[in-house]
């Protein structure tokens, strides 16, 4: 009987150590910015993936280079939205490593994918023996042509991307 309220005490204190495992955030903080954002680019990057706030808003990603709120992307159109806090007003104006690192986020996809259902809808209709026939002809241009060696790389990853 005393070692079951032994053990009974000692499980009481563990949980309530660890706060019965339970966070008050929906997911990690980011060692960059643990107030705006809960997700690291690098180490002066960050982002956050905001649900629609009120009827007719939609997701929305906040990035920030470190503390600085510098871009607000809207995921049903693309455009920007806060454009009074942002610090750039064009989504190229990021660096590219952090577009691609929030345009690969799979959130990020799945509302994207969700808004814009019929985006890639005209691709998937192409057969692949087309795609890989014009891919193989580009390749076959650009060996033709030896001034402009940007052409090549272009060529081969069509080529490659149509194999795919």
């Amino acid at each position: 009987m005393k070692s079951i309220k032994i053990i009974l005490v000692l499980t009481l204190l563990i949980l309530g150590i660890s706060g019965f495992g339970m966070s008050n955030t929906a997911s990690a903080a980011s060692s960059v910015n643990s107030k705006n954002c809960n997700k690291d680019i690098n180490h002066s990057w960050c982002y956050r993936v905001d649900n629609p706030h009120f009827n007719g808003d939609v997701y929305h990603v906040h990035i920030y280079k470190k503390s600085v709120h510098y871009y607000c992307i809207r995921l049903d159109n693309l455009s920007e939205c806060d454009k009074k806090k942002n610090k750039v007003h064009k989504y190229e104006s990021l660096p590219t490593y952090v577009q691609d690192k929030v345009m690969n986020d799979s959130k990020v996809k799945e509302h994207v994918k969700k808004y814009n259902k019929n985006a890639q809808g005209w691709a998937n209709k192409i057969p692949k023996w087309a795609l890989v026939s014009a891919a193989a002809v580009l390749v076959a241009l650009s060996a033709i042509t030896v001034f402009f060696p940007g052409d090549d790389v272009f060529a081969w990853g069509v080529l490659l991307r149509a194999l795919a």
